[in-house]
């Protein structure tokens, strides 16, 4: 059996062991029939895997010429394919990744096959069917891990720009996997309900304010337990945790049917939010982690899911209205916030319906720091700025903003080092050591998501396919609806920073020096949601408990499985044999839009 979970995703057979190569593997050959650009990009992809785990691949020549005819040799293979049972000039499966393992979960043989018909492929990185994109992911299914719902990361479950590059997500797991060194992360319990029961396979996620991204993600367990490990945690930065229902349970194996979320009122489901901790006066602020030193084991406690979205009461009574003055100083030097808020489609009154992508409403924040001394703040050379940070993407929202401080509209940046499209925002603006007064700011955030003329840059409009940036609707919001949120929600922090003036512009060397008040953590034990909730077991049924396929009703190919073999590694000699080789494939496949692996 393979039991798989989100963000970096450790395979276990049927009896709870972990699936990876052994310790007698850790420089595993592989045996590549590929040449020329290929060869070279294959080359960059295994370079980025060597570079986060003790697992090293060592990149060898072909020892079989072809692939058409495999059947499984006992070697490690990567090549082009036209076999006629995975591939065709459809370009519908782009790539299969067959694993090998014993009753140990000892992986024996992996071999990666590439749809061999030309037409499939990109070598443009700024394609989604770049070439690099495919293997990077394939390799991680050798590595032992599988998909994900991290955006923009590699081994996400539907193509994307930008994911020939690994993400802090895979570097995680491969550790986590192979460690080479010690590393930090964060552990707890997802609960719901009175009786605190545990609650299986929520999707937890690990935000850093300082990146502005999502480190990594997991899983829970079917007693409530989460596990994030293999990440790079630290001191100067701090971090927030976002749980949410898995969106897409038909990419998951059986193991994972059982899973339930609804378990609110009228059997709603619950909803993504961030982890706060309870009293009403906190409602929207959430909680702020922040490790006492490098690498640390973080641990949140428990965490209820959440049936409604939670924001600060005053911001949502002021929303429209008036600017929401916002209180970041804290006792002693404990400058800083964060808080959740949120735009809803416009209502059209004249057609008596809401909007499907208009959304209404302008927020105003404003912060006061004109009473606050920072003379001595840092030394004479630096400036020290107010910071913040817009994430919306990454927790599934639509949300496309435009950010103005005292009037001035901040530059946007889409594209990311790694060609991935961003949209979470993220800015600063200088702090007067002197003239006090002056450190009164005046933030507003506008929604894009509009309707409008294509002649207007600002504008999105989706039944016109109108650019934002040179960006087409499709490529901002690639992922299925069903992944979005209903709601456009966004979570905003404000920090100083500072950087010494001697540096180059260029480098992004700021260091967050003040944040808000480090509060004792208590966890959700005392102000449980979901009333509803019940105790779910792991679904194992007797057979291909491995397989993760589409519904029966669609016709697209299946997405990935994995079987545990009781003869790894020996060629497939009978039928049965030949459809459990059939079956035990990962499979990257195309649709029209959205690009699956």
């Amino acid at each position: 059996m393979s039991t798989w979970s989100f963000g970096y995703v450790l395979t276990k057979n049927n009896l709870g062991q972990t699936v990876k190569w052994g310790r007698e593997n850790m420089k595993l050959s592989l045996h590549s029939n590929l040449s020329g650009v290929s060869q070279q990009i294959f080359s960059d992809a295994v370079a980025q895997w060597n570079s986060n785990s003790q697992l090293v691949l060592l990149i060898k020549g072909p020892k079989s010429d072809n692939y058409n005819n495999w059947s499984g040799n006992g070697y490690n293979d990567i090549g082009y394919s036209k076999q006629s049972v995975y591939f065709n000039s459809s370009c519908a499966v782009l790539g299969v990744t067959t694993l090998v393992y014993n009753n140990d979960g000892d992986i024996t043989e992996a071999d990666v096959l590439l749809n061999g018909y030309s037409e499939c492929f990109s070598t443009n990185i700024y394609s989604d069917n770049f070439l690099g994109n495919v293997i990077t992911h394939e390799l991680g299914h050798l590595v032992g891990l599988a998909h994900n719902e991290v955006m923009h990361s590699s081994m996400y479950y539907t193509a994307g720009i930008g994911q020939y590059i690994l993400s802090s997500d895979e570097k995680a797991g491969a550790h986590t996997l192979y460690p080479s060194n010690s590393k930090g992360g964060v552990r707890g319990k997802i609960i719901g309900g009175n009786s605190l029961v545990g609650i299986f396979g929520v999707n937890v996620m690990l935000i850093s304010i300082k990146s502005g991204k999502i480190l990594a993600a997991s899983l829970s367990e079917p007693d409530g337990t989460f596990s994030i490990s293999g990440v790079d945690i630290k001191k100067d930065d701090r971090y927030y945790i976002y749980v949410s229902p898995v969106k897409n349970k038909d990419v998951l194996p059986s193991y994972y049917y059982s899973i339930r979320n609804n378990f609110c009122h009228s059997n709603a489901p619950y909803r993504g939010a961030f982890f706060q901790s309870c009293g009403n006066s906190l409602a929207g602020y959430p909680y702020s982690f922040k490790a006492t030193v490098d690498n640390q084991i973080l641990e949140s406690g428990n965490i209820s899911i959440r049936c409604n979205i939670d924001i600060p009461d005053d911001y949502f009574y002021e929303k429209n209205e008036d600017f929401h003055e916002l209180d970041i100083i804290g006792d002693g030097n404990n400058i800083g916030e964060t808080f959740v808020g949120y735009f809803d489609k416009k209502y059209n009154y004249e057609s008596d319906a809401l909007s499907s992508i208009e959304l209404e409403g302008i927020d105003r924040i404003k912060i006061n720091l004109s009473n606050f001394n920072f003379t001595d703040w840092g030394e004479v050379d630096e400036t020290i700025y107010l910071e913040y940070r817009i994430i919306s993407q990454d927790i599934y929202s639509k949300l496309i903003s435009k950010v103005k401080i005292n009037g001035i509209e901040q530059n946007y940046i889409f594209s990311d080092s790694d060609y991935s499209i961003i949209y979470n925002q993220k800015g600063r603006v200088p702090i007067s050591k002197s003239n006090f007064e002056s450190n009164v700011f005046e933030f507003t955030i506008e929604p894009l998501n509009k309707w409008g003329k294509c002649s207007d840059s600002l504008v999105l409009d989706i039944s016109q396919m109108c650019p934002i940036n040179g960006y087409q609707e499709n490529q901002l919001f690639y992922m299925d609806d069903g992944m979005y949120d209903p709601l456009f929600i966004y979570l905003l922090d404000f920090h100083i920073s500072k950087k010494k003036n001697t540096l180059p512009d260029n480098i992004d060397n700021y260091a967050i020096i003040a944040h808000k008040i480090f509060d004792i953590n208590q966890g959700n034990d005392s102000c449980p949601d979901a009333p509803n909730s019940y105790q779910v077991s792991a679904n194992i049924p007797e057979f291909f408990s491995g397989l993760i396929g589409k519904k029966k009703s669609d016709s697209d190919p299946m997405a990935c499985g994995s079987i545990d073999t009781s003869n790894p590694g020996g060629p497939f000699n009978n039928f049965l044999s030949t459809l459990l080789g059939i079956l035990s494939v990962l499979i990257f496949f195309r649709q029209k839009r959205v690009q699956n692996y």
